[in-house]
């Protein structure tokens, strides 16, 4: 599965297993997603 993983650093990740849904839960295909200035401040540690 390919991801984003914020930790302190963006990283792009495609070696990670796809998830299994507990009871409840759904799997959904994301076709579109972004970053924003926030997320990659909050990847420099800036906090509220």
């Amino acid at each position: 599965m390919r991801a984003v993983v914020c930790n302190g650093s963006i990283e792009t990740r495609t070696d990670l297993p796809e998830p299994d849904p507990g009871p409840g839960e759904a799997r959904i295909r994301v076709r579109l997603a972004g970053i924003c200035g926030t997320d990659r401040e909050l990847t420099r540690g800036y906090q509220r």
